[in-house]
This record gives C-alpha cells, structure tokens and sequence, in this order.
C-alpha cells in the first residue's frame, strides 16, 4: 500500500542523493540531472503533505488525456501539483512499491507498468528538458527514474499519477504541515 502521508523537507538535494544511494535507490541519467535543475528546490524544514494517488481514468479522462486536461482534471478535484522534491522523499519513504514484471519493461511514449508518476510543474516544451520523475520497482531494485515527455503527449487512462492535496484550502502550492 502506498504512503498517504510524506515527511517533505529538512534535506538539501545532495543529502537527498546520499540517503537514496544508502536505500540502493537507482537513478537514471535524465533523473540525475533533475537533480542539478533550478527547478528542483528543497524545503529547509521538514513537514508532512498529503499524497493522493489516481490513474487519469479516475479524473474522468477515460481514453487519456494530455498534460493540461490531467492537470485540469486534478485542480477541479482538489488536488495540486507536486514540486520535484516530493518524488525523491516519496521514493525513500516507499520501499514497498510492488514490483512490475520484468518481461514488461521495454514501453516506448507511455509510462512504464508499475510506473507512478509524480505530477509536477511542466516545463516550456523542449525535448532536452526532463519533464518530472516516476517511481519503478523492478525486482529488488528500486528506481527514481527521470522522463522527458511534451505538452502533448497523450497520458494513457491506466496511467497512475501522484498529486498532493492541500493543507487548506487557496492557492495552487499547498500549504506543508510543520
């Protein structure tokens, strides 16, 4: 069972990559790079937010959806985009992910099954930048993998998704609770 609950903060990104490292977390180059983008900050302090796991189906878009239907759809639900920080701590915080069958792996232009995808701010589209992080277990290896994607990429309905829901209610970045 997935966390409902994530401990977010108190780590800066180098101290992030070390405890990943300690876990045998393995990340790919495009997630490694994330790592060193100035889009991926870091709380000071550490809090606790709430996670919400939902496939794109369960937003409504029953044959997929892009980038800003999905984000649509989670806004209009109550839930909110995650920064980049939350996947490495809701990586570390889950090593219990099920693991995806191996025979499974080789997907092209969709995420990968047994994938979770962590929902995050786009970047201007740009195929050379990294997009946002998902979570694999393949195995006893767990991954904290990097992807590219684009505006228009079409999100398969199966496709499943973590947003975070906010402390109260207002503004799009949720209020992290100390």
């Amino acid at each position: 069972m997935p966390p409902r609950h994530i401990t977010l903060g108190g780590l800066d990104k180098s101290a992030l990559l070390e405890r990943l490292e300690a876990q045998g977390v393995q990340i790919n180059e495009i997630g490694r790079s994330l790592f060193q983008d100035r889009r991926f900050t870091t709380e000071p302090m550490p809090g606790t937010v709430e996670v919400v796991f939902v496939t794109v189906a369960d937003l409504g878009l029953t044959h997929g959806g892009v980038y800003a239907q999905v984000a649509e759809r989670a806004r209009a639900r109550g839930l909110c985009l995650c920064p980049l920080e939350l996947a490495a701590h809701l990586r570390l915080q889950w090593l219990n992910q099920p693991s995806a069958p191996v025979e499974a792996s080789a997907v092209r232009h969709r995420a990968p099954p047994g994938a979770v995808t962590v929902m995050t701010e786009a970047p201007p589209d740009d195929e050379d930048l990294p997009w946002g992080f998902y979570l694999r277990r393949l195995g006893d290896t767990l991954w904290l993998r990097g992807y590219r994607s684009w505006s228009g990429h079409l999100k398969a309905a199966d496709e499943c998704l973590v947003f975070m829901r906010p402390g109260e209610p207002g503004p799009q970045k949720p209020e992290i609770r100390r």
